[in-house]
């Protein structure tokens, strides 16, 4: 599920996103995030049984923002490992991108 959004994001091309230890991380972040999605509705679930209606708001709020932040720094931890362990780098500076908004491509180095 991550690979077909992946791409998205970040434009890989094949010679990347076969590599063992990048469809292994896009394994474990399918995983993390429909972990993510589990954790943010059983907690909604038990503070909407549990809390009168302005404490849920806020608590929900709260919660449900603290669950996604951590997914997202954890999403970056394991991506960042994997790139250094695969050896991947971004294709070109991004001081020297003739656009700055243009996306970044992760290619392999050369050895």
């Amino acid at each position: 599920m991550v690979a077909a959004l992946a791409v998205d994001f970040c434009p890989v091309g094949p010679e990347v996103t076969t590599r063992p230890g990048v469809m292994r991380l896009f394994r474990r972040l399918t995983v993390l995030w429909a972990g993510v999605h589990l954790a943010t509705g059983a907690a909604t679930l038990a503070m909407l049984m549990t809390l009168p209606l302005p404490t849920f708001v806020l608590a929900k709020t709260v919660v449900c923002l603290a669950i996604t932040g951590m997914g997202v720094a954890l999403t970056v931890v394991l991506a960042l490992r994997t790139v250094r362990c695969e050896g991947l780098v971004l294709a070109g500076s991004v001081r020297r991108r003739p656009f700055p908004l243009a996306p970044l491509v992760l290619e392999p180095v050369a050895a």
